[in-house]
């Protein structure tokens, strides 16, 4: 009798073991379930929206019928398009690669004003809020812009909530007609207007490609972005260009080009790492990259309308070849500019950079005001200075710039920037800016021990006297040369190291480090996974 109970414990137990072991197997297998519907549930809202053809009504049908998120992929071919594609939503628009869908332009002539041009495709999101973190995306076609007055890529946004997830990858601009000159201002391959951020990468561009970035000038010529941004170097915020190949094989103006980057009403933009070619005989390269200043127009002392300056630029890692001609390089009007480890291959040509200031912040408002101090008018009339500024209480005036260990292969010397005065500015009181106050070029005197002026560079942490202002370079690469390997298209080697700079007398504080490369947009998007709601386990 003993033995039958205790058989049947052991086969109670063995019964309850394997019950309880089922219930393990069943709620294992439930979760995976839930795990897999979720992320096939959250992947199931982005759909592939296949356009029959390149020809503009099937893409555009294809547009018009896509949902936020969506894929639009177009097929092989070559097609010639005579209207503009604008679309409202974020979406991801694919061809089937460079060379094998082929978009060609019988687009009309763009005009004058950035928001009015033409493109072929015209990105404004209605919905910023929606579209904020949501991938905007074109990639996979040759644009063949065939050297007429309208441009490829258009982004202009409106809203105060930045669009923050941009992406222009793996495209051919063909036949790019731009630059900034009488006539035709805001022609342009790409532009980018408004709080957008994001890259642009591992695109070709040949012609005279122009990209303009810039911030929310609808209504307020900038003043938006002034009143409603601020800048934090080395952060996401900003229009990245890296890894591009840029080929100027054709000009504009005779003897002087075109520019290639304009900066303007707030923008903040990086270029880092991509290669410039000037192959268009002996034409000069001019401006590589350009920060806008605020400027007036009218008779003075009775301005008549302003624009506001660009807010930002980064410039490090390129590879710029002009045998040519002269190139112009830098060319700063407004706040803070970062040009550092860049290359010139020039033979005997000249490379050089400047900085002016146009006109005074006197004459442009925002709702962040900074005061700065008095100057005198020519007119000997004593203003009280009030600088636009931005969340940040950093003003429009240039300050806070570095230029350093920009080098030319054929001396191995550095391109520094030099002040450029026009007397005609002395009415709205420019010209008020000087080295060693505002902007900073590179000198191989100042140490980590000390630095009295300019930009300097070491492997030791700066940490003795030094003037308020003064920069240094902390880094374990070379100061005297470019190191190779670290600059154009897919470095070897990335540029690393620290900018510290003279917060006051014998101070110094970290103040820059480059953002992480390559751009985080190119690794694709991240899935959200969210746990599964409206489930309840039942045992």
């Amino acid at each position: 009798m003993l033995k039958i109970k205790l058989k049947a414990l052991r086969s109670r137990k063995i019964l309850t073991e394997k019950i309880v072991f089922l219930r393990c197997v069943n709620l294992l297998f439930f979760l995976v379930f839930c795990f897999v519907c979720c992320f096939t549930f959250s992947k199931g809202f982005a759909a592939t929206i296949n356009a029959r053809s390149c020809s503009y009504s099937d893409v555009s049908n294809a547009v018009s019928t896509a949902s936020r998120g969506d894929t639009v992929v177009i097929p092989a071919g070559q097609c010639t398009w005579s209207n503009m594609i604008t679309i409202t939503k974020a979406l991801r628009i694919q061809g089937s690669g460079i060379d094998t869908t082929i978009l060609n332009s019988n687009l009309p002539d763009s005009g004058d004003i950035p928001s009015s041009g033409y493109w072929f495709f015209k990105y404004m999101p209605l919905n910023a809020s929606a579209d904020e973190n949501v991938l905007f995306e074109v990639t996979g076609f040759t644009f063949n812009i065939s050297r007429k007055k309208n441009g490829a890529i258009g982004i202009y946004h409106t809203d105060v909530i930045p669009i923050r997830k941009v992406r222009i990858h793996h495209n051919k601009f063909l036949g790019c007609f731009g630059g900034e000159y009488s006539g035709r201002n805001y022609v342009n391959t790409i532009l980018i207007e408004g709080f957008v951020y994001g890259v642009v990468d591992n695109n070709y561009f040949d012609g005279t490609p122009h990209i303009d970035n810039y911030g929310p000038s609808y209504g307020s010529s900038g003043k938006r972005a002034w009143d409603y941004g601020g800048y934090t170097p080395g952060s996401a915020d900003a229009m990245y260009y890296e890894d591009n190949t840029f080929v100027k094989s054709t000009g504009e103006q005779g003897s002087t080009g075109a520019t290639l980057t304009s900066g303007g009403f707030g923008t903040k933009y990086v270029f880092r790492y991509n290669d410039i070619i000037n192959s268009s005989g002996t034409e000069e390269m001019w401006v590589l990259w350009d920060m806008h200043g605020s400027r007036v127009a009218g008779t003075y002392p009775n301005p008549i309308g302003v624009n506001y300056g660009a807010m930002a630029a980064e410039i490090y890692g390129n590879k710029i070849t002009n045998t040519l001609g002269t190139t112009h390089a830098f060319g700063q009007s407004s706040s803070r500019m970062f040009a550092f480890y860049n290359y010139f291959i020039n033979g005997t040509r000249k490379v050089q950079g400047f900085v002016q200031h146009p006109a005074h912040e006197w004459w442009i408002t925002t709702k962040n005001i900074c005061r700065g101090s008095s100057f005198v008018h020519p007119s000997k009339t004593v203003y009280s200075s009030y600088y636009s500024c931005d969340i940040n209480g950093d003003h429009q005036h240039i300050s806070k710039s570095y230029y350093l260990n920009n080098r030319k292969a054929s001396d191995n010397t550095t391109v520094n920037v030099t002040k450029y005065t026009l007397s005609s500015y002395d009415q709205w009181s420019g010209n008020q800016i000087e080295e060693n106050v505002h902007w900073f070029n590179h000198n191989s005197n100042c140490t980590a021990a000390s630095c009295l002026s300019g930009v300097g560079c070491g492997s030791a942490p700066p940490t003795g006297i030094c003037t308020t202002g003064v920069g240094y370079w902390k880094t374990d690469q070379s100061c005297s040369t470019v190191p190779s390997g670290s600059y154009g298209r897919n470095p070897a080697s990335l540029i690393s190291g620290t900018l510290y700079r003279c917060t006051s007398p014998n101070t110094w504080t970290s103040y820059y480090t480059p953002y992480t490369y390559p751009h985080p947009l190119r690794s694709g998007e991240i899935e959200n996974i969210s746990p599964p709601k409206g489930f309840k386990l039942v045992n």
